[in-house]
């Protein structure tokens, strides 16, 4: 995937560059400007994949907490068996 950015305004490119400047101070890095843009947008996209994750996961307790105790026994044993066997290499 390219990505490319609309022109920037001079106060835009000026903040662009302090951004980067900072993070390659704080960081102890050299990015470029391309590759700070793609670190920056790599985060907010694993952000809302953890997000993605977090709602099903709520979803899923929401749902294993309302069932009676016996199904709930029942399913936290074969999703435990479950997770064991996807976890083998």
């Amino acid at each position: 995937m390219n990505i490319i950015l609309p022109e920037l305004d001079p106060e835009q490119a000026t903040a662009l560059e302090s951004l980067v400047a900072d993070h390659n101070a704080s960081s102890d890095q050299s990015l470029s400007a391309d590759e700070y843009c793609s670190l920056v947008l790599m985060g907010v996209i694993n952000d809302g994949k953890r997000r993605a994750i977090e709602g099903r996961r709520d979803a899923l307790f929401a749902a294993v907490t309302a069932l009676p105790d016996n199904k709930r026994l029942e399913f936290t044993q074969r999703a435990t068996a479950i997770v064991i066997e996807l976890s083998q290499p």
